[in-house]
Parts: structure tokens; C-alpha cells; sequence
């Protein structure tokens, strides 16, 4: 028995997904690049971009910290945390240790190796940039 996705608009499809997917993978490079170049404002604008397009880290970053938040989730809280009090130094360190930590908890699996670099060899081992980074999103929430 199949069980189609359901929206708030009907079914999803798999263009539907995919444009998701794609859409909050180009948030997060948006975000990685603009911490990368120390530039506030626009990882900003980016991270409220990603949690736009990505509802369910919204919720997950809306919820009162707790011990049972994953390493992921409790990473992005401290990197909304620095973003929100614009300070640079901060958000770029809860970013590298947001990269740290899906690493490590996706190291070993037999699928798609999770990787936020923007620059250098990516997931798939090549340096096309194609690496899964918004599947951090969806392995957070």
C-alpha cells in the first residue's frame, strides 16, 4: 500500500521534493559562503531564507532547548543564537562544529556523505560543489 506526502496544498511530487530540496541547499551555501567571508548580514539573510524554506528546522529551532536536542539541532540553535546577536566570530565557530557533527553522524553510513564546504573537495570527492548540504536539514528536524 502507498501512502502519497500530503501538503497543505494536496500531494507532494517528486519535482516537488527535489525543488525543496534544491532550494534549501542553495540556502545553505548561501549561508556557508557568507560566513566564510565574515559577512554578517548576509548569513543573516541567508539563515532566514533557509528556515523560510525548510518549516521543519523552523520548528526545530523554535523549540525550548533541551537535553534531548541532537548535537545538529542544538549546533543550529547556537548559530541562530549568534547570527540573531550579529556576532560573526560565533556563528562561523556553531558552523564548524555543525560540519563536525553531521560528519561524524553520517560517517559510516552507506548512503550520501553530509557536507557544508564550499570550497575544496566536496562529499562526493570531487570539487563540483554537488555534496548533499541540504540534507543537514532534513536530518535535523
Amino acid at each position: 500500500m502507498t501512502i502519497p506526502a500530503v501538503s497543505s496544498n494536496g500531494p507532494l511530487s517528486a519535482s516537488d521534493v527535489q525543488a525543496s530540496y534544491n532550494q534549501q541547499r542553495s540556502d545553505f551555501q548561501a549561508l556557508a559562503s557568507a560566513l566564510q567571508s565574515g559577512d554578517i548580514n548576509s548569513a543573516q539573510q541567508a539563515f532566514v531564507q533557509l528556515q523560510k524554506d525548510s518549516p521543519r528546522l523552523a520548528q526545530a529551532l523554535s523549540s525550548d532547548p533541551s537535553s534531548s536536542d541532537s548535537p545538529r539541532i542544538a549546533d543550529l540553535k547556537s548559530l541562530a543564537s549568534a547570527l540573531k546577536s550579529g556576532d560573526i566570530s560565533g556563528a562561523q565557530q556553531a558552523f564548524a562544529k555543525l560540519q563536525t557533527d553531521v560528519k561524524s553522524a553520517h560517517h559510516g553510513h552507506h548512503h550520501h556523505h553530509v557536507t557544508a564546504s564550499t570550497s575544496g573537495t566536496d562529499a562526493d570527492g570531487d570539487n563540483d560543489g554537488s555534496s548533499s548540504v541540504g540534507t543537514v536539514i532534513n536530518a535535523t528536524a
